[in-house]
């Protein structure tokens, strides 16, 4: 009890003095408010001639006026001089706890120099925060795996800023969030993606991230996992990752390109990796083939360098594009989908293309590959069997109205957007996938026709027998499968469209958005990235 009353009337005499001081350095007539909130010196008016009283608050969305103090109520006194200064400094009281060690403090605190401190110096004081929990720098936190960090007892994605965290700091940046995604400040030759820069002619990972085969939809969320939307079963599941053990760890997904016997995975580190039953020609590059097609292969694909940022795949073959534009494929060669040179054959590891340069974007077809450079040129090889390669100048680059400025494939045909936004396609029109209805049973165009009655726009997709394109308002208009250009969808944001045989999925934003035609009838499925 002696300890408590000295203790308070320490308090009640510091207080005392403290308010003294501030007394004689305030000019006359302020107002000085005391440390339980009453006013000590009352000024009828300040230096601005409205009372207190009539000073106006502006309301706040979500708080009383009346909560909120009026400026006028609060004067700052004038800084203290030097004297004043030192007579302060003289009153601060060290309250920390002496310790030689940190079982002498609680277990909120350790030993630092000699006093305990807010923190902790090993995992045992972090028990009381929750399983998981690690002492790191110095604070109990949640280690988090992937590409998210702790807020509280969970982890969040690293760039969702809907958490009540906000945005974390990555490698010494504090990203800031622009109403849906932490961004941090890029350069003018450059775009924000997910929490990061890349260059403005790169992807990113919501521009590539969804793949479409005959049996459903493969995407990766915002959160670096790949989920998949089958066409037996309604709701999106988490791909099985336990058979590809080491291969899916550490790193969260950028992008994944599906074929009908294998897969490709691009990791947010940039690393590839391939799996599947089908690994005939070396589709999967590992490094060797394998007859056997009821036993799945997988592994890292061999031969790639450390900056990929696209990955493509066709019915026997696939490709990556490195952030300097150079181009690598493997395998199966027998329509020289790879590489246009008779003498190589089949390629079970990643080959250096070198007939084309600083490609901006690759897109694989059925057994033909195209490219897109940064120049806006379009070339092509492989199979032309119904005009996919769209001519055959010596060189493969196919011959537009203008500067191309997006690409797609789909397994017997091409499409490109040039010019002011206009649109043309060439190869095989069985379905109607070049945008007009066909009129011979086995109609080919080998030569780019502009596809007629769509507003301008901005890229366009392909896959399988159908295409579809984004205008500049974001309205998707689609054709093929014995279908004219029609609207299908319009959304704020399309960032991905992709499709196959009888399947159509699309990404606005966070949201997936698919539809099937399955017995003549459409089945759906939304859902969240």
């Amino acid at each position: 009890m002696f300890d408590i009353i000295s203790h308070r009337s320490s308090l009640f005499l510091v207080t005392t003095l403290i308010v003294s001081l501030l007394s004689a350095c305030s000019g006359a007539g302020d107002a000085v408010v005391a440390p339980d909130g009453s006013q000590l010196a009352d000024s009828a008016q300040d230096s601005s001639g409205v009372t207190p009283t009539d000073a106006t608050v502006t309301e706040l969305d979500g708080v009383d006026p009346s909560d909120v103090t009026s400026q006028s109520d609060v004067i700052e006194p004038d800084a203290p001089d030097n004297d004043v200064s030192a007579a302060l400094d003289a009153l601060v009281v060290d309250t920390s706890v002496p310790c030689a060690t940190t079982a002498e403090c609680d277990t909120t605190s350790y030993c630092s120099a000699g006093h305990c401190v807010p923190g902790c110096d090993s995992d045992l004081q972090c028990l009381s925060q929750g399983s998981g929990f690690r002492c790191r720098n110095n604070l109990c936190q949640l280690p988090c795996a992937g590409a998210r960090h702790a807020c509280g007892a969970v982890c969040v994605q690293d760039f969702d800023c809907g958490s009540q965290c906000g945005c974390p700091t990555i490698a010494g940046v504090q990203l800031s969030c622009d109403g849906q995604r932490c961004l941090v400040g890029c350069a003018a030759d450059q775009k924000a993606c997910h929490g990061q820069c890349i260059s403005a002619n790169l992807p990113c990972r919501s521009d590539i991230a969804l793949s479409v085969t005959s049996a459903g939809a493969i995407y990766v969320s915002h959160d670096g996992v790949a989920r998949r939307w089958d066409l037996d079963d309604v709701t999106p599941l988490e791909l099985e990752q336990g058979l590809l053990g080491a291969l899916s760890a550490g790193s969260g997904l950028l992008q994944v390109v599906r074929s009908d016997g294998f897969e490709c995975r691009l990791r947010l580190d940039r690393k590839v990796y391939c799996f599947g039953p089908h690994n005939f020609n070396g589709e999967l590059g590992i490094g060797r083939t394998d007859p056997d097609n009821e036993k799945v292969s997988y592994g890292f694909v061999l031969g790639l360098p450390a900056d990929i940022v696209q990955i493509t795949s066709g019915a026997f073959h696939a490709c990556a594009l490195s952030a300097g534009g150079a181009l690598y494929c493997w395998g199966s060669n027998d329509n020289q989908q790879l590489v246009e040179d008779l003498f190589v054959g089949d390629q079970s590891s990643a080959l250096l293309i070198e007939q084309v340069k600083d490609v901006r974007r690759v897109v694989a077809g059925g057994r033909h590959t195209c490219a897109l450079t940064n120049a806006g040129e379009v070339y092509c090889w492989g199979d032309n069997e119904d005009g996919q390669r769209g001519g055959w100048l010596p060189s493969g680059r196919v011959v537009l109205g203008g500067t191309a400025t997006s690409l797609a494939a789909g397994t017997s045909h091409t499409c490109a957007v040039y010019g002011e936004g206009l649109v043309a396609c060439w190869g095989s029109n069985y379905f109607w996938q070049l945008g007009y209805e066909k009129t011979e049973p086995t109609e080919t165009q080998p030569t780019p026709v502009v596809v007629s009655g769509l507003p301008p726009i901005k890229s366009v997709w392909a896959g399988g027998n159908g295409t579809c394109a984004v205008s500049t308002e974001n309205e998707i208009y689609c054709w093929g499968q014995t279908q004219a250009p029609f609207l299908w969808a319009s959304a704020d944001s399309v960032s991905a469209v992709a499709m196959d045989y009888g399947v159509r999925c699309m990404i606005n934003d966070s949201l997936i958005y698919c539809r099937a035609l399955l017995d003549g009838n459409w089945h759906g499925f939304n859902g969240t990235l």
